[in-house]
């Protein structure tokens, strides 16, 4: 019926037509019957058709002509990146591929590239190689690079190239580099209306700045919300350089790490560590389980609320990482201070059962390391636990019995409860016979 109308009535016709019900009707014509009706179509309506097709005739159709590498870049533009992947592959003709890849934007490509599943190294390379563009097929490398987790799967692909268009390849590769390293040390005046203007690119823009910058130009312009929800968007590497390098205020960052944390816990996002079977939040994971060097993993945790960090060190000595945990803790402070370490015991002992026990345990293992630290920070902790016996109002972190916002002393209390009946021992009136707080101060 299609054969028998002209084409524009026949792409108005077929473009109507339910997505299956038209791939049936292009699959009982000529390639190059299908394709000249393709080619009439707007591109999302050619691509709903391809996605009715199997791969091996979507790629059929797009090579024979009237349809040109132009318009089947456009048709595929509308579909997933592996979708396409699969496609190019079923064109058989790797030229060709990297044709319609040229007519790709940078990041498309970039992920079609990426769908290291898919595509073989080789094939890979060819195509990168076919688009006859070397400058653009670099920005497509450093795109790519950002994509792809197997590192191994890019130098596979670029061992197969010749070592002249290797390093011309890499030095447009760096080009690319130098030219995001120009985005870097903007005002952060400047930096906060550049980000109001960039939507969802915003993250990936800010990761290229120093962390000074950005810790500046948040703390300065941005309510912690909406720090914490520019900042989810990052990298786990980003976030740590700027909480760690920042400089932010310790308000600032305790208050936004705290927030980032939460935001983290929530139940989408929770993990379970294939080491140690910790679940929870997932930058938890970063500190304990991706292999950074000790004095790292306890700058993290530095940032963390002492009662975070008790969680990571319970599940840490129940998977018997004891002396782990001591060394963690020998490095939390700055040589010769040891006091966040000592808040973190102190809130070990008061808000565990066993926390005593297993304090005794890490204090244990960390005088067998034999260092220093280990003497300043028992010390610390012993003068804190004192501190409280004699004064149940020490203000400190990891005390769990601060008075706040007590009620105006009353000098009147013991006489109006100088007479005691057995009828007022009851729950309902015990604020009537116990002392306030304002009179456990005075005492």
């Amino acid at each position: 019926m299609l054969n028998a109308l002209d084409i524009q009535k026949a792409c108005q016709l077929l473009g109507e037509m339910p997505p299956a019900t038209a791939a049936a009707a292009l699959s009982r014509m000529t390639a190059g019957e299908a394709a000249k009706l393709l080619v009439g179509l707007d591109d999302k309506q050619c691509a709903r058709i391809l996605n009715s097709l199997d791969f091996s005739q979507a790629a059929l159709f797009l090579k024979t002509p009237p349809m040109n590498f132009s318009k089947a870049a456009d048709a595929l533009d509308e579909m997933t990146p592996e979708q396409v992947a699969r496609i190019l592959l079923e064109f058989n003709d790797l030229n060709y591929a990297g044709l319609v890849c040229r007519k790709f934007s940078v990041d498309f490509c970039s992920s079609v590239f990426a769908c290291t599943h898919v595509l073989q190294p080789g094939e890979t390379k060819d195509m990168m190689l076919n688009m006859n563009d070397i400058e653009f097929a670099g920005v497509v490398l450093f795109t790519m690079k950002r994509k792809v987790t197997d590192i191994k799967y890019i130098t596979n692909m670029l061992s197969e190239i010749p070592e002249e268009m290797e390093a011309n390849l890499l030095a447009k590769m760096l080009d690319q580099a130098r030219k995001r390293m120009e985005f870097q040390n903007q005002s952060p005046e400047r930096l906060k209306r550049l980000c109001d203007h960039m939507g969802e690119a915003k993250s990936e823009f800010l990761e290229c700045q120093t962390p000074t910058v950005v810790a500046t130009m948040m703390e300065s312009s941005m309510t912690i919300p909406d720090a914490v929800e520019l900042m989810q968007n990052m990298s786990g590497d980003a976030r740590v350089e700027i909480l760690m390098n920042g400089g932010m205020s310790e308000d600032y960052k305790a208050e936004l790490t705290r927030l980032l944390a939460a935001a983290s816990e929530a139940p989408p996002e929770t993990l379970i560590c294939p080491r140690c079977g910790f679940e929870g939040n997932p930058s938890f994971f970063q500190i304990m389980c991706e292999g950074q060097d000790m004095a790292q993993k306890a700058k993290l945790l530095a940032v963390m609320s002492e009662a975070d960090v008790v969680k990571i060190f319970e599940t840490m000595m129940d998977a018997g990482e004891v002396e782990e945990v001591a060394r963690l803790l020998l490095v939390m402070d700055p040589p010769g201070e040891g006091k966040e370490a000592a808040e973190v015991l102190l809130e070990w002992h008061q808000t565990k059962a066993d926390g005593e026990e297993r304090v005794g345990l890490v204090a244990v293992a960390m005088n067998g390391i034999d260092a220093p630290e280990a003497k300043v920070i028992m010390d610390h902790y012993n003068g804190i636990k004192a501190e409280l016996r004699a004064s149940p109002t020490r203000e400190g972190k990891g005390s769990q019995k601060i008075m706040k916002d007590a009620p105006p002393f009353d000098e009147f209390f013991l006489e109006r409860i100088d007479v005691v009946h057995m009828k007022d021992i009851d729950r309902k009136n015990l604020p009537n016979i116990c002392a306030p707080d304002s009179w456990l101060k005075f005492l």
